[in-house]
Formats: C-alpha cells, sequence, structure tokens
C-alpha cells in the first residue's frame, strides 16, 4: 500500500474511521507503515494491520517493521500463513514423516508450528 494512494484516500473519504494495511502482502512486499499510522491517526483514524503472512516481522531486525511497532491500533497475525513453518522442516525425514501421517491440512499445521515456534525462540530476537 503506497503512502501517497493512502493519503489520497483520506482525502476522498474524510469521514472514515479506519483503514486495514494488509503488510506484508501474499508476496512479501511491505508498507511503510510508520507513514501510514502516522497520516491515519493524523486524520482521527484507527489502523488495523493484517499480518497474516508477516508474523515473522518480531523475529530479527532486519526485517521491516511490524505493526505494533510501527504503532498501529489493532493487529490480525496469523501464524499458520506464516512461510517459517514449512522452511524450518529442514530435515526431509521429517518431512517425509509428517506427509505420511496423512493428517488434515489444520493438523499439519499444527505440527509445523510446534517447529516453529521453539525455534523462533531460540534464534529470534
Amino acid at each position: 500500500m503506497a503512502v501517497h494512494d493512502v493519503e489520497k484516500a483520506i482525502k476522498e473519504h474524510p469521514k472514515a474511521v479506519g483503514i486495514i494495511v494488509n503488510n506484508p502482502t501474499y508476496y512479501g512486499i511491505a508498507s511503510d507503515l510508520k507513514s501510514i499510522v502516522k497520516l491515519a491517526h493524523a486524520a482521527g483514524m484507527k489502523v488495523l494491520v493484517d499480518e497474516a503472512h508477516g508474523t515473522h516481522l518480531y523475529f530479527g531486525d532486519h526485517l521491516p517493521i511490524s505493526g505494533m511497532a510501527a504503532g498501529a491500533d489493532q493487529l490480525l497475525p496469523d501464524v499458520v500463513n506464516t512461510d517459517g513453518v514449512w522452511l524450518l522442516m529442514r530435515d526431509i525425514d521429517h518431512i517425509r514423516m509428517i506427509a505420511a501421517l496423512d493428517l488434515p491440512a489444520g493438523r499439519t499445521y499444527l505440527t509445523g508450528i510446534g517447529t516453529l515456534l521453539p525455534a523462533l525462540q531460540r534464534h529470534g530476537k
């Protein structure tokens, strides 16, 4: 989401009460959240950041800023959509074991999350 598009939207919809920002996008593109939050708050609007693909932003100083660090009013995290769940399963035998269990997707994701969270605790900031 470009800052100039947010400025334009605020001018065109002065009675709006909030802005929803998808950050990062499904493709990993991050917005200038600090500027968007500043514009929205100056206009009296709340900012909700959908961080379904950005829960990893809290675990590294080299990553784009998170919604909370940018001053967003609300956040929608979603660990299931975090690519790291699958990337942290480095052992091919582990991946084969999970695939062989033939579990419904939700249970498979939970297995992945069980791998992800301890790794984030050990290696995250």
